[in-house]
């Protein structure tokens, strides 16, 4: 079963963004640990998670992590919950520099920029990064056919 969710707090969040070590099953977290299928679980590493969908920028796979609008960096040791960092206003930037003309998904360069700018927002970094980057890396394939 493919992580897609995590219940944190009561509430329910979609995994964006995890290390590759993370085991797959049923995730969530209580008196901070991280559980996986009911048994406490021993993972070391991070979790990017998101919920309330602000604007989805016209993707057709998956959502970037700055179309949400809670967007939160959870990490672990020995699977206990160490810190919990808010990347919100990270996000918010991102999607008004998109909105305001600023930064448009059409260039490589402002893609470059943002994809960038994630990857020192971020504390972890993450197997599979299904946001951003892999449009920009579309743009970069295409780009060298030429």
């Amino acid at each position: 079963m493919e992580n897609t969710y995590l219940e944190y707090s009561d509430e329910l969040y979609e995994i964006l963004l995890k290390e590759s070590s993370l085991k797959k099953g049923n995730l969530r977290i209580q008196d901070y640990v991280l559980f996986i299928d009911d048994e406490p679980s021993n993972y070391r590493g991070g979790i990017v998670i998101a919920k309330d969908l602000k604007n989805p920028f016209d993707f057709v796979l998956s959502y970037p992590c700055y179309s949400y609008q809670t967007v939160m960096e959870l990490i672990f040791n020995e699977g206990k919950l160490i810190t919990t960092i808010n990347h919100a206003k990270a996000m918010h930037r991102v999607r008004m520099n998109i909105e305001k003309g600023l930064r448009s998904l059409d260039n490589e360069m402002d893609l470059a920029s943002i994809n960038k700018f994630l990857h020192a927002t971020f504390v972890r970094k993450y197997a599979g990064q299904n946001s951003i980057f892999d449009r920009w890396w579309l743009f970069r394939r295409r780009r060298n056919k030429k």
